[in-house]
């Protein structure tokens, strides 16, 4: 692992999902469990999905993983268990860190818009949307995601980050708007409400 800005490397997951198979949660937990283990003088801190960690089968591979591993427990600082680093957004914990491991996720985003040095984890299930990224930096082991992180920090990008076009969002507006009681202004004022 690169020595570059930042406290900690930052995991991101969402194993979660029923799309995924059973070898590829365990695999990334693997990885991610062997790479603490063999890099005590890192902290990691891991972000997992609320979906993911309540769920009882990938709780049950990091248990298992860790009694394989049983240094990674030592430097990995699970987010939600930390009152402290559980009251930081995902976009404050991007920001501070030092590199970014993640799943596909909307997460991507973030790191992407934090111009992070980002590897995320590639498998069948997903990887017909890391093709679509403009520079995914990607791994499938423990081998390529050290290759990714020991490379000079290189931005992530998911080219699906576009400038923004207050011309164009009007526009958007405009054509969403049906004439009815409502001015433009309270139209715009409900689309706004509804984003919270």
């Amino acid at each position: 692992i690169a020595k570059v800005e930042g406290e900690y490397v930052l995991v991101l997951s969402n194993l979660h999902w029923d799309t995924y198979d059973p070898e590829e949660k365990y695999l990334f937990y693997k990885i991610i469990c062997q790479l603490a283990e063999e890099n005590q003088d890192q902290t990691f801190i891991w972000k997992m999905h609320h979906g993911e960690k309540v769920n009882a089968s990938c709780h049950s591979m990091i248990k298992n993983l860790f009694s394989i591993f049983p240094s990674a427990h030592k430097n990995i600082i699970f987010y939600h268990q930390n009152e402290f680093l559980s009251k930081s957004s995902v976009t404050e914990l991007i920001q501070k860190s030092r590199e970014v491991i993640s799943t596909v996720s909307t997460v991507l985003l973030d790191c992407d818009m934090c111009r992070k040095k980002t590897a995320t984890y590639a498998c069948p299930t997903v990887q017909c949307l890391i093709d679509r990224m403009k520079n995914p930096q990607s791994f499938t082991c423990l081998e390529e995601l050290k290759e990714v992180l020991g490379q000079e920090k290189k931005h992530f990008s998911t080219g699906l980050l576009y400038k923004y076009d207050n011309k164009a969002f009007r526009k958007t507006l405009d054509k969403l708007y049906q004439p009815t009681k409502l001015s433009k202004s309270e139209f715009l004022e409900l689309v706004l409400e509804f984003k919270k």
